[in-house]
């Protein structure tokens, strides 16, 4: 068993109740990455409806989790012929801790499909550059294994805009783990917030809400241990000590996967003074 399907392991407590347990494994500052919580929702509403996928999330952030044991209770508020809606809550020693709402439904035909976003024209993971580590503990970052295509200092992007906000790269958990929705989940928040590479000064990012759309049905090649995703994250807006961030997953073979959007609270650590500057290792 894999670090992550065990940290996203469920034991089923009661009706549509499940306990989970946090550990330091996914740490970043003060509690675990948003995206190991939503990865838990997702398992636990997965389990809680089986016969169609996640179509779309909503996680929002109460307070951080602690180690130790937490709860998931899970209500399908409506099971209809075409989608299910849930509500979630996740609570610890009686604290909330956070909310999801979800939808989940199996494609359908319709006669209407489109997609207009194209997969960005990227060099191939082994020849991307990786972060060099530095001196800071952040558990998250040994989770997962990054070849970067954007964010990195004097080389070019295709995916910011000219003067806009941007990081991604080829990613993929660093364990032989398929791909799955808990992953994906995970993954649309598992890169370090675009704002934080073009800024020296020190500040945590925490997520107040996060949504999660999943767009293309998983192929058998993508779901392969070890098979890498292309994710992008963009920062449109930064206004009154919020920050938006948009995101895009996609598949080896282009395939449009994930696209996500949240918020976080831009909270400046004065204290700590300036970040060390990210260095990269090229290929």
């Amino acid at each position: 068993m894999t670090l992550f399907d065990s940290d996203t392991l469920l034991t089923q407590i009661g009706e549509g109740q499940h306990q989970i347990i946090f550990n330091q494994n996914w740490w970043i500052m003060a509690g675990p990455n948003g995206g190991l919580v939503a990865a838990q929702f997702a398992a636990a509403a997965l389990a809680e409806v089986d016969d169609r996928p996640i179509l779309t999330m909503t996680v929002h952030y109460v307070n951080a989790p602690a180690v130790g044991d937490a709860t998931i209770r899970t209500k399908v508020d409506k099971r209809g012929r075409a989608v299910a809606f849930l509500t979630q809550r996740m609570e610890q020693d009686g604290r909330l801790l956070a909310t999801c709402v979800v939808a989940m439904a199996a494609g359908r035909p319709s006669g209407f499909d489109w997609n207009h976003l194209q997969a960005p024209d990227v060099a191939p993971p082994e020849l991307c550059p990786t972060v060099e580590r530095g001196t800071a503990s952040i558990p998250l970052r040994d989770r997962w294994d990054t070849r970067w295509t954007a964010g990195v200092p004097g080389r070019p992007s295709v995916i910011a805009k000219p003067g806009e906000i941007a990081v991604g790269g080829w990613t993929r958990l660093s364990e032989d783990q398929p791909l799955d929705q808990r992953v994906l989940a995970a993954m649309a928040d598992a890169w370090i917030p675009p704002l934080m590479l073009h800024h020296t000064e020190r500040f945590a990012a925490p997520t107040l809400e996060l949504t999660i759309h999943f767009r293309t049905p998983l192929q058998a090649a993508a779901t392969d241990p070890g098979a890498w995703c292309h994710a992008a994250f963009v920062s449109p807006v930064a206004r009154d000590g919020f920050v938006d961030e948009i995101g895009e997953i996609w598949s080896a073979d282009g395939q449009l996967l994930v696209q996500s959007r949240q918020i976080s609270l831009m909270m400046p650590l004065p204290d700590l003074g300036e970040r060390e500057p990210m260095r990269f290792v090229q290929p």
